[in-house]
């Protein structure tokens, strides 16, 4: 996990809140009841939070974010009580505001989602649902949705990102038919114009994505791609380069004699002059200009108002077209030939009508749906694949889909689902300081927390044992790791012993957890080692089920040849929020334990947020960054005190592990000083 956290209004986090950054090693310390446990809480619970909508998306499902609430039934937090208990004491708005940021690859940058949560009067149970989501590319909103005020989208912000991801996503797509064939150049640009960096992000995001198609679909799309990059458009219309040859001063005269004639409608005809005022009053010398300032205008602030909790928030509508000019003139509400009064009602209903709509700015939408009615009038080119049209045989209403359009707007919920499941969200698993209970028999039908993670263990064990009958299959898995192998090497180098196994009960009731000093004894039960030694082997079992779930994850990604991509595992991470790890250990132990950490992080790319109190676990950490050896960097660590000041509000410290292994800042007091003030006070006794 690399992300910047923030937390407002959530226990002791008053409105102010508090931030820190995510690092693959994060290590949070300071007194008790500072808010160390509070930091982590609010992790699961956004970790919580953001599956239930990545299991939505991956089972096909329709993204409702205003169905989703903060659980505070599973566990760890299911010791928050309800959201009235977990909201801060002092603050006035009662809402809980999680921040994050994320790198997308679809972008190449990061972004910033922020959720707002709130309680729902309804709810008796006093849960908390979201209220706002907001999503920032560069501090300018892309996306934002609150239940009380609507949603909008702005499209203008990725408009560039987007016709710079479709070749690329197109290509990886189709790569084995682009390597084979040499009529290609109908894409943009060739793989050699992208720099690695990239290249490599868009590969890998369609490859992580598991998507089934790119959202260029054919050959043909090509042709509308070139067209809107080079014109900057993404309606390809031909009678607006029609028009741009017509001046201002004759463009009135333009649209009645050769578009309109005597064949249009009067609502047609009063639409077409409202727009060509309203161009000629405008300060643009050129019909083009004029759309494409209207089409700006429209990508900026997409209303999505009838989204929130309706439909689907991770949706963007096409164009709302204007349907109701065309009944200012010609629509008459009775049936038969109308009386005088009935006559009367409806010119002055109409009246109205019109006299509402001439005050009406001029919208792209409507803009958008005479342009193409005029389109439709001169135009016998064929547009395919620039936009396809329909008409509906009682209404006669024509309804045109635009490809670079749809394509955009595609791009965008991508990216939406991109950033609202990032790619640490549904793997991020709590280990507490009590977590396993010293048993000669450890049941497998229990709700305990251990016991599930057996399950899990054996479970991904089998499935990688399914994988490895199959030689591509190893291959690809980079066939070399054995089961066992991170907890078996961690167990000698803590003195534990030379292995460890699960032998299950005869009568199937459990297993015994068994350690062997060497290979092939029988081994001696964990119930019989120290109560350190358990919590400790809980760690390790932990850490050797990430693996193997990150290994299989792996597995499921596809390989493109020809494309160059590294050999690691890629952005997959895999987080263990993990209470005091030092617990009942030893001090060398406890030194050994950021060793641990960082061969994990390193070779297995498993993230850590660590709280805890140990000197020894922090200074080894320190010793590491300074050995250039461990290529262990700065930037890989993040370290946090967390303190409370007068007012008993929580405030948290960054404090940097610099090149040299010193630290940029001092601790609160009583953390390292603590051993000398004691010395000193011993030798003043004494002395």
């Amino acid at each position: 996990m690399d992300t910047k956290f923030t937390i407002k209004n959530f226990r002791v986090f008053d409105e102010n809140g508090v931030s820190l950054d995510l690092k693959p090693l994060t290590i949070l310390t300071g007194c008790n009841s500072s808010g160390k446990s509070s930091i982590v809480k609010a992790e699961l619970l956004l970790n919580s939070f953001l599956s239930q909508i990545k299991h939505a998306l991956d089972n096909g499902e329709e993204v409702e974010l205003s169905k989703y609430k903060l659980d505070f039934t599973k566990y760890p937090t299911n010791s928050l009580g309800r959201f009235d208990k977990v909201v801060n004491k002092g603050s006035s708005s009662k809402k809980i505001t999680f921040e994050y940021s994320v790198y997308s690859q679809m972008m190449s940058k990061n972004m910033v989602v922020q959720l707002i949560f709130s309680a729902d009067t309804n709810d008796e149970l006093n849960n908390a649902y979201l209220e706002n989501i907001c999503i920032k590319i560069d501090d300018n909103i892309f996306y934002s949705s609150d239940k009380n005020e609507g949603s909008y989208c702005n499209l203008n912000l990725v408009k560039a990102a987007c016709l710079d991801f479709l070749p690329l996503e197109f290509i990886a797509n189709q790569l084995s038919y682009v390597q084979t064939n040499g009529d290609t150049k109908v894409l943009v640009k060739g793989l050699r114009e992208y720099d690695k960096k990239r290249k490599l992000d868009v590969f890998r995001y369609w490859r992580e994505s598991r998507k089934k198609e790119s959202i260029i679909k054919n050959w043909n799309d090509g042709k509308a791609f070139n067209w809107t990059e080079e014109n900057k458009s993404f309606f390809m219309i031909p009678v607006i380069e029609q028009l741009d040859k017509v001046g201002k001063e004759d463009f009135m005269s333009y649209i009645e004699t050769e578009i309109l004639r005597d064949s249009a409608s009067n609502s047609v005809v009063w639409a077409s002059h409202k727009i060509a005022n309203d161009f000629i009053a405008c300060d643009h010398l050129t019909f083009g200009e004029y759309f494409k300032m209207k089409e700006n205008q429209y990508m900026e602030k997409i209303d999505l108002t009838n989204v929130w909790g309706k439909v689907k928030m991770l949706k963007i509508y096409g164009i709302e077209q204007s349907f109701l000019y065309r009944y200012l003139f010609d629509t008459w509400e009775y049936e038969g030939s109308p009386t005088e009064e009935e006559i009367k009602e409806l010119e002055t209903k109409q009246k109205v009508q019109r006299e509402e709509w001439e005050q009406r700015p001029v919208s792209f939408d409507f803009v958008y749906e005479i342009v193409m009615e005029w389109n439709r009038r001169v135009s016998s080119q064929e547009l395919l694949p620039f936009y396809t049209y329909s008409a509906h045989p009682i209404s006669e209403e024509v309804d045109y889909s635009h490809t670079m359009f749809s394509m955009l707007t595609a791009f965008a919920k991508d990216l939406m689902e991109e950033v609202v499941c990032p790619n640490w969200c549904g793997k991020v698993e709590y280990v507490s300081s009590s977590r396993v209970s010293v048993r000669r028999l450890y049941s497998l039908e229990t709700n305990d927390d251990f016991p599930k993670l057996l399950n899990d263990f054996f479970e991904k064990k089998r499935l990688l044992l399914d994988l490895k009958k199959d030689s591509f299959s190893e291959w690809r898995l980079g066939g070399n790791y054995k089961e066992n192998t991170f907890i078996n090497h961690w167990m000698k180098k803590f003195e534990i012993g030379d292995s460890i196994s699960f032998p299950i009960d005869k009568n199937g009731l459990g297993i015994q957890i068994r350690l062997h000093k060497e290979a092939g004894d029988e081994g001696s039960l964990l119930a019989d080692e120290g109560y350190g030694i358990t919590q400790l082997v809980s760690i390790l079992l932990q850490i050797e089920t990430a693996i193997l779930s990150l290994i299989l994850m792996r597995e499921q990604r596809r390989y493109y040849s020809g494309i160059e991509m590294d050999d690691s595992y890629g952005n997959e991470v895999w987080t263990l929020a993990i209470e005091e790890p030092e617990i009942h250990l030893h001090p060398k132990y406890q030194s050994l334990l950021a060793e641990m950490f960082v061969e994990a992080y390193q070779k297995y790319n498993i993230h850590f947020i660590i709280e805890t109190h140990s000197e020894y676990l922090i200074r080894k950490l320190q010793v590491m960054v300074a050995d250039k050896e461990n290529a262990l960097t700065p930037n890989d660590v993040s370290l946090n005190y967390v303190e409370k000041d007068e007012n008993g509000t929580s405030h948290n410290r960054q404090i940097k592990i610099q090149e040299d292994g010193r630290l940029d800042g001092a601790f609160g007091e009583g953390f390292y000083d603590e051993a000398g003030g004691l010395s000193r006070q011993l030798f003043m006794l004494t002395d």
